[in-house]
């Protein structure tokens, strides 16, 4: 099975408002199978998600913290003379 969906949302209305709900979605041979996750799962997931979200998005701007400092010295260097044409 594969998964295709995983979502976790705040509830706004009905019997779980101000509650965060799961979906889960598979997809198999058989065909699709769909869990939903009571708030105390949806919170568990939410819970471990944080930390990894936190180390790829920080990763993520370093990167670009990186890119834009290149940008800066490339910008400072002037510009790139070959064959007595600046590129």
């Amino acid at each position: 099975m594969k998964l295709k969906l995983l979502q976790v949302a705040l509830q706004e209305y009905g019997d779980n408002r101000g509650k965060y709900i799961g979906k889960m979605e598979y997809e198999g041979s058989r065909g699709n199978v769909e869990l939903l996750l009571d708030d105390k799962i949806s919170k568990a997931l939410l819970g471990f998600i944080g930390p990894v979200i936190s180390k790829f998005s920080h990763e993520a701007c370093l990167q670009l913290e990186n890119n834009l400092r290149q940008s800066l010295t490339e910008l400072e260097a002037g510009p790139v003379i070959e064959n007595g044409e600046t590129v």
